[in-house]
């Protein structure tokens, strides 16, 4: 028999048992569609996780701590930025750690404590002295011509929040840091251009590095004398958009150890007290070393390259792709179960086409044997049974998909249109969807589920085949 012969054969047994045929599809059917329903939810959750990373502002830098072997032989941590050895966290390892493929800028940090302040109003931030080259691995838009004139006194703020707080109002910026909506006042935007000023080193809200806060009250109680607190005033910059909760400010290195040296200058007599409250500076000052740096990188898929290799050099660091990847591990784990569970659908589909292959042969053993006689090929009789039940499997798996795909994207557009996804998008940029179902998800179900339907079909197709001719004719 041709090819053509047996395909139209088993599309005309396949319609006169319209409903045993239907009845088999559709176990198929629910099987896939539980695969591919169960299984979207699971790429869905990692779909949307790997289009934020690229989204994410900071992921393309990463943060050094110290290194991981500095511990004394008692157990105690050894001084911050230094290694079992002696290594210090210099601009030895600075330019050690530029070397690397990938990397861009690497800047040590400081941290300050800092207020936003217009007129008599003011709110609390953190300020963080960097290299300010650092700021669009960031994701931070920013010109080489704001860079330099920050340099001397400026800060870059994120967040419109602190506008909020201040102003009593919810401020929008636009890409250049300029106020849009609502529209401001003369007497705001008099405020915004030119008293809007930056105080560092509020002490009373920083920790002293040794986990206690330290308050100028408990200061005024103590024997000691008073720490004098300097008032360091850097100018606004430039505030970015789409930061409403984060209150961080950036101040350039240059300033930010002024600050420092300001306030050490003020405390000639306390010296272990500066040290305590600026632990960062004291040990610069005294080892020329740094407890904190910020590497940029050049490509987010290099950034888990230049992790492995600052670890290969003893050092502790920290980049948000590492809770990335251990979510991708339980969403994996998660596809594992739901596509198990939408399995055990498609194993009662297998049962059901073999029960109904089975019974098409015991109805036409009487045909069996006549196409025996009239001379048929053996593999001819088996490729029928066989085609016909690698159909039921295909044609299940086709619907299946069809409608898993419509469904799927209902979902999606219901769920953008109710803007159920605004709460948790960080960027307008992000895409989030509740199901993904990728073209290859597609192909593999409708393979999977053909190749089921020729399981199902193998071993009472050989049956048929091996059946003999005579007693198939005397069968009634």
């Amino acid at each position: 028999m041709r090819f053509s012969d047996i395909l139209k054969q088993c599309f005309f047994n396949m319609w006169r048992r319209k409903v045993r045929t239907i009845l088999a599809v559709l176990g198929v059917f629910i099987g896939v569609f539980s695969i591919l329903a169960t299984v979207s939810i699971g790429l869905a959750i990692t779909y949307t996780l790997d289009n934020s990373i690229e989204n994410i502002d900071g992921i393309r830098v990463i943060k050094v701590f110290g290194f991981e072997n500095g511990n004394k032989g008692d157990g105690r941590m050894a001084m911050r930025g230094r290694g079992q050895n002696g290594e210090k966290m210099d601009d030895n390892l600075i330019m050690r750690i530029k070397q690397i493929p990938g990397v861009g800028e690497v800047t040590p940090a400081f941290t300050l404590s800092g207020a936003v302040q217009i007129k008599s109003k003011k709110t609390y931030s953190s300020l963080d002295a960097v290299d300010l080259k650092i700021l669009p691995y960031m994701g931070l838009k920013v010109t080489p011509e704001e860079i330099a004139a920050a340099e001397k006194n400026g800060v870059f703020l994120k967040g419109s929040f602190i506008t909020q707080q201040i102003l009593g109002k919810q401020i929008e910026f636009d890409e250049k840091g300029h106020p849009t909506q609502p529209k401001l006042t003369p007497e705001e935007e008099e405020m915004y251009a030119h008293e809007m000023l930056v105080h560092s080193f509020d002490y009373s809200k920083i920790d002293n590095g040794r986990g206690n806060r330290r308050s100028r009250d408990s200061e005024a109680e103590s024997d000691t004398p008073k720490l004098v607190f300097p008032e360091t005033k850097f100018k606004i910059q430039k505030i970015f958009p789409k930061y409403d909760y984060d209150q961080t400010g950036y101040v350039s290195i240059k300033a930010g150890l002024q600050a420092f040296q300001e306030f050490a200058r003020k405390n000639p007599a306390n010296a272990n007290k500066v040290k305590e409250f600026a632990y960062e500076y004291s040990e610069y000052k005294k080892n020329h070393s740094y407890t904190n740096l910020m590497v940029g990188v050049d490509k987010v898929d290099q950034v888990k390259l230049v992790l492995t290799k600052l670890k290969d050099m003893g050092l502790s660091v920290f980049n948000p792709i590492n809770m990335f990847d251990e979510m991708r591990k339980v969403f994996m784990w998660v596809q594992l179960v739901l596509g198990g569970l939408g399995g055990i659908s498609l194993l009662v589909a297998t049962i059901g086409i073999t029960n109904t292959t089975i019974m098409t042969i015991y109805e036409r053993t009487k045909e069996i044997g006549i196409m025996k006689v009239i001379g048929a090929n053996l593999k001819d009789i088996r490729n029928l049974f066989l085609f016909e039940s690698g159909m039921i499997g295909f044609t299940g798996g086709f619907f299946g998909s069809v409608v898993a795909l419509i469904l799927s994207n209902l979902a999606n557009f219901i769920m953008r249109d109710s803007g159920l996804f605004n709460f948790a998008s960080a960027t307008d940029e992000t895409v989030q969807v509740v199901s993904y179902i990728p073209a290859w998800l597609v192909i593999a179900a409708l393979v999977i589920s053909t190749s089921v339907g020729l399981i199902a079909g193998y071993f009472p197709s050989r049956r048929a085949m091996k059946m003999s001719a005579l007693e198939s004719l005397r069968s009634e």
